[in-house]
């Protein structure tokens, strides 16, 4: 990866690098696209494919209905409310 190239990449990413900082760009690129080189050559011809890389299985809580709040005690954490709703802010004119 050569300077040219960041500046050219940076130019069509619509990136302002800084000409100092193209040379430490370069080779921060480099050594990435080296580790994506390394990773190219692994051998994973007899690995089966995975979702997770735990074997076991995720457990799962049992659904339980369990004693909720009331709405008075909900909307005393609110900061601001009103008839029995929270007051937000207007985020839509």
């Amino acid at each position: 990866m050569d300077t040219s190239t960041v500046k050219k990449v940076a130019s069509l990413a619509r990136l302002r690098v800084k000409e100092e900082e193209i040379t430490t760009i370069a080779q921060e690129l480099q050594a990435i696209l080296g580790l994506v080189d390394q990773l190219a050559k692994v051998k994973i011809d007899n690995t089966a494919p995975m979702t997770t890389p735990s074997a076991g299985k995720t457990p799962l809580r049992p659904d339980a209905i369990e004693a909720n709040a009331s709405r008075v005690q909900i909307l005393e954490n609110a900061p601001q409310s009103e008839e029995g709703f929270f007051v937000v802010p207007k985020v839509v004119e």
